[in-house]
Protein backbone atom coordinates (compact mmCIF):
# COMPACT_ATOMS: atom_id res chain seq x y z
CA UNK A 1 0.00 0.00 0.00
CA UNK A 2 1.36 3.42 -0.63
CA UNK A 3 1.22 6.23 1.61
CA UNK A 4 -1.40 8.76 0.65
CA UNK A 5 -1.31 11.36 3.84
CA UNK A 6 1.65 12.57 6.04
CA UNK A 7 1.26 15.29 9.10
CA UNK A 8 4.92 16.34 10.16
CA UNK A 9 5.43 17.02 14.06
CA UNK A 10 5.93 20.83 12.97
CA UNK A 11 1.84 20.88 11.34
CA UNK A 12 3.01 20.24 7.83
CA UNK A 13 0.46 18.44 6.12
CA UNK A 14 0.61 16.41 2.56
CA UNK A 15 -1.18 14.93 0.53
CA UNK A 16 0.14 12.48 -2.34
CA UNK A 17 3.84 14.06 -0.81
CA UNK A 18 5.75 12.13 1.60
CA UNK A 19 7.77 15.43 2.66
CA UNK A 20 5.61 18.40 2.59
CA UNK A 21 7.18 21.79 3.57
CA UNK A 22 3.97 23.99 3.50
CA UNK A 23 1.30 23.98 5.92
CA UNK A 24 -1.00 22.25 3.26
CA UNK A 25 1.41 20.53 0.25
CA UNK A 26 -0.80 18.78 -2.20
CA UNK A 27 0.80 16.42 -4.85
CA UNK A 28 5.02 16.25 -5.79
CA UNK A 29 6.99 16.25 -8.71
CA UNK A 30 6.26 13.08 -9.65
CA UNK A 31 2.06 14.22 -9.72
CA UNK A 32 0.62 13.91 -13.47
CA UNK A 33 0.40 17.64 -15.23
CA UNK A 34 -2.81 19.16 -15.55
CA UNK A 35 -5.20 17.31 -12.93
CA UNK A 36 -7.11 19.36 -10.61
CA UNK A 37 -5.38 18.52 -7.42
CA UNK A 38 -7.77 20.63 -5.24
CA UNK A 39 -11.80 21.12 -5.13
CA UNK A 40 -13.49 23.86 -3.32
CA UNK A 41 -17.33 23.54 -3.47
CA UNK A 42 -20.85 24.91 -1.57
CA UNK A 43 -23.86 25.47 -3.20
CA UNK A 44 -23.19 28.35 -4.79
CA UNK A 45 -20.71 26.84 -7.13
CA UNK A 46 -16.98 25.48 -7.03
CA UNK A 47 -12.81 26.49 -7.83
CA UNK A 48 -10.66 23.81 -8.69
CA UNK A 49 -6.84 23.98 -8.40
CA UNK A 50 -5.34 22.77 -11.83
CA UNK A 51 -1.12 24.28 -11.46
CA UNK A 52 0.38 25.04 -14.42
CA UNK A 53 -1.91 24.95 -17.20
CA UNK A 54 -4.65 27.23 -15.57
CA UNK A 55 -4.22 27.98 -12.23
CA UNK A 56 -7.57 28.48 -10.74
CA UNK A 57 -11.00 27.23 -12.58
CA UNK A 58 -13.59 28.63 -10.91
CA UNK A 59 -17.05 28.41 -11.31
CA UNK A 60 -19.28 31.35 -12.18
CA UNK A 61 -22.95 32.42 -11.30
CA UNK A 62 -24.20 35.71 -12.56
CA UNK A 63 -26.68 35.68 -9.80
CA UNK A 64 -24.01 36.11 -7.58
CA UNK A 65 -22.74 39.66 -9.92
CA UNK A 66 -23.71 42.72 -8.83
CA UNK A 67 -23.54 46.06 -11.37
CA UNK A 68 -22.90 49.32 -10.25
CA UNK A 69 -23.47 52.64 -10.94
CA UNK A 70 -21.19 54.95 -10.90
Amino acid sequence: MTEAMRILGNGDVGISNTAPGYLLHVGSASTTANIIVGRFQTSAGTCDVVPISSGFACSSDMNLKKTSTL
